[in-house]
């Protein structure tokens, strides 16, 4: 996996310098870039959580963390955090815009900085706020599933518009990125079922530590088990009734679900209760 992470400091690297050639003043998003992700860290730390590593990154800088679960309204405010900041400088470099072009130039690259992080898609703050947010009050699947579909759909407009421009380095750039966003949109969309099995197990250690606010879902026995997680989200703790026939339920809870699943993989509904006893 080292090989990777070399790669893409590489192509950081080598991302930066020909925006450098390309426009000088990109040179001046650089300490707010970094600005940017500390604040992140900085907040992740007020919150409780440690940070493991920074790792650059094709188009930026990213942290992780030593915990393998964070609250989603814990990660929506550390992802809007960054965004915050740039906005910060924004109005404060404005205000000492006035008649001072370098000025004008580091509150207008704050301000780029800021919208485009909140772009709601893919890999970005605002994409992260959208996905905790579904997660809340949705399901798990759906956040995923349209977080990646928004980070798909921004790197093909990226990409048509590049196409579409006269050649130039910075329209290079621009398929470039927009082939980064469609990457790792589909990779992300592939994984999809892991990353809703990792988020209920989850929440459901989170949820043992406080009140608990349960959910009734019926289905039919022709389902699969899959079709039940799909419909899991953070806030609610899950009961779920199996429609055998006329006269018979079967009841399950949202962890007796996870386990069979791991167990047993994604089999009929109706299957569970022979293969648990």
């Amino acid at each position: 996996m080292k090989y990777k992470y070399f790669i893409k400091i590489l192509i950081s690297i080598v991302l930066l310098v020909m925006l450098g050639v390309i426009n000088g003043f990109f040179l001046y998003y650089i300490p707010f870039i970094i600005i940017h992700e500390l604040t992140h860290c900085f907040i992740a730390r007020l919150l409780g959580y440690s940070i493991n590593s920074i790792k650059m990154l094709p188009f930026g800088i990213s942290a992780s963390f030593n915990e393998e679960f964070i609250n989603p309204l814990d990660d929506i405010l550390i992802s809007i955090s960054g965004p915050l900041i740039n906005f910060i400088f924004f109005v404060i470099f404005s205000m000492l815009s006035q008649n001072n072009t370098y000025f004008l130039i580091l509150s207008q690259s704050n301000l780029i900085l800021a919208i485009f992080n909140l772009i709601p898609g893919g890999f970005l703050d605002g994409g992260r706020i959208l996905k905790n947010l579904l997660k809340i009050y949705i399901s798990f699947y759906s956040a995923y599933s349209i977080n990646n579909i928004n980070g798909i759909i921004l790197g093909c407009l990226l990409v048509f518009i590049s196409l579409f421009l006269p050649i130039t380095l910075k329209n290079v750039i621009g398929i470039f990125m927009g082939t980064y966003f469609i990457y790792t949109g589909y990779s992300s969309q592939k994984q999809i079922i892991i990353s809703i099995i990792e988020d209920s197990l989850n929440k459901v250690v989170y949820l043992k530590k406080i009140r608990k606010v349960n959910c009734i879902i019926n289905f039919k026995k022709d389902y699969k088990i899959i079709d039940v997680i799909k419909c899991f989200n953070f806030k609610k703790y899950y009961i779920i009734y199996i429609y055998i026939d006329d006269m018979s339920w079967e009841i399950f809870d949202e962890e007796e679900i996870l386990k069979a699943y791991l167990s047993f993989g994604n089999i009929m509904l109706r299957e569970i209760s022979k293969l648990s006893t």
